[in-house]
């Protein structure tokens, strides 16, 4: 799904995150991460999501529940592989307005004082979405369960995650692109993750301490010029490791015939949009995580989880409208992926009607519209028609009128024009919670083309009318 919003990319590279780690006492606690992940089972951890106006220029344009939950859908098919699930569980979707936030520790430090502007929930990992995320350096705190983040990028959210599940950066330190700091010491850095003294596994005492990972060069000096190589040997719009980075240059054991591996996809590095990965180690060190920090209050039951419900099949066919057809003052309850094709033979007029998904239980009764899962489709416009008088009034096939009061609502796709169409028209009614409101092209005769994943006036026409 998309969503457009003003927010402030983070292309490219990542800038410096404020991560909080597995404090020192508990990471003793921590065994060696089992990276089969055969030993773990399924864990459920609770979250709760946050989105804080911190802009008081300019109107709040928080999304919908429709798209945190899909969010949380992409975020935990992410994780699936890992054997971890996250849940709203009984939380709903937090937004306030906050001001005064000049960089995101203010949030941590709000947190800290039990301020109900951040509503924070002690069994949840938090995290904060801000409206205006320029100048402020994402955070993922473990021992704070929270993170704060923008809301557009992806990998840097599961990068901030990762860091409140306990995964440390794939790199030693944390300002990794400061080439102000010197270069982090290459010490027990091998390539080769067989390299062992004794007991001791260089791979697990160095970087993020697992050996699923390369080496990570950000902040080491590979070239000799006492200054952190930084993205040196990566291509970020290529997202490929560079050629110059040939194998003789030495590891900090000395090898100059193993070839370099970078992490470049792994989510916790500085990567920016090539990251799109956690390593089968690092999962096992979030399960680890979870049995000695303060995670292991946040797990629930997987079998109570209110969001693991079984989707329930549609068994009734597509509605297609090939004529002009009018529904008059009714209630249609429309299932699982259940269409309504109007081909440019067809008109379909909802006169005080309501177009909704069939009834049915939502894991949280206060927030209702946070579960998506069991929508039904759209209105799919198949292509323009000719214009006709029909009963005194003029149609344009290939359309939709929604007048008095109607409403359409739940659905994935809300009303879909993208092969052309005759008119949609839309007047003193409602589209909401809806995936997507409109997406309506008319490639010939006219270019018009128009999109709202978000609200809809209470009227809006367009097409071959005007």
């Amino acid at each position: 799904m998309s969503y457009f919003l003003p927010y402030n990319l983070l292309e490219g590279q990542q800038s410096n995150c404020a991560a909080e780690p597995i404090p020192p006492e508990l990471e003793a606690e921590i065994s060696s991460p089992d990276c089969s992940l055969v030993s773990y089972d399924l864990k459920c951890i609770r979250v709760k999501f946050h989105y804080l106006d911190n802009d008081p220029l300019r109107p709040s344009i928080a999304p919908g529940d429709a798209y945190f939950f899909d969010l949380l859908q992409r975020m935990n098919n992410e994780l699936e592989e890992g054997k971890i699930r996250l849940t709203f569980d009984y939380n709903c979707i937090h937004r306030g307005e906050i001001e005064d936030i000049e960089s995101s520790t203010d949030i941590s430090n709000l947190i800290a004082l039990n301020e109900a502007s951040v509503d924070f929930d002690p069994n949840a990992i938090n995290v904060y979405f801000m409206q205006d995320y320029n100048n402020l350096i994402p955070i993922g705190s473990n021992p704070n369960k929270h993170v704060v983040v923008g809301i557009n990028s992806f990998p840097l959210i599961m990068h901030e995650v990762g860091h409140a599940l306990g995964v440390r950066h794939s790199f030693p330190g944390f300002d990794g692109d400061n080439s102000s700091l010197p270069p982090s010491s290459l010490s027990l850095s091998c390539k080769d993750i067989t390299v062992s003294s004794g007991s001791n596994i260089y791979c697990e005492l160095a970087g993020g301490n697992l050996c699923d990972t390369g080496i990570d060069p950000l902040t080491h000096d590979l070239d000799g010029n006492s200054i952190r190589d930084g993205y040196q040997w990566v291509d970020l719009n290529t997202c490929t490791q560079s050629e110059a980075l040939l194998p003789s240059i030495p590891d900090g054991c000395n090898d100059t015939t193993t070839l370099w591996n970078i992490p470049l996809r792994n989510y916790m590095s500085y990567y920016g949009d090539c990251r799109s990965e956690f390593s089968p180690c690092q999962y096992g060190r979030m399960h680890e995580a979870m049995s000695v920090t303060e995670l292991a209050s946040l797990i629930l039951d997987c079998e109570e989880d209110p969001f693991a419900l079984e989707l329930e099949e549609c068994s009734t066919a597509d509605i297609t409208i090939s004529t002009i057809v009018t529904w008059t003052n009714e209630t249609k309850y429309l299932c699982l992926g259940q269409k309504i094709i109007i081909t440019p033979t067809g008109h379909l007029v909802l006169d005080n009607t309501i177009l909704t998904r069939a009834i049915q239980d939502v894991p949280i009764e206060t927030c209702p519209s946070l579960f998506y899962e069991l929508l039904w489709d759209g209105i799919y416009i198949e292509g323009r028609g000719t214009n006709i008088l029909h009963n005194g009034t003029y149609y344009h096939l290939g359309g939709l009128t929604v007048k008095n009061e109607s409403v359409i609502e739940y659905s994935k796709s809300g009303i879909q024009g993208l092969k052309g169409y005759g008119k949609v028209e839309v007047v003193n009614s409602t589209l909401k919670h809806n995936r997507r409101q409109f997406a309506l092209r008319d490639p010939w005769p006219f270019s018009y083309a128009y999109e709202s994943p978000g609200s809809v006036p209470p009227s809006f026409t367009n097409g071959s009318g005007l």
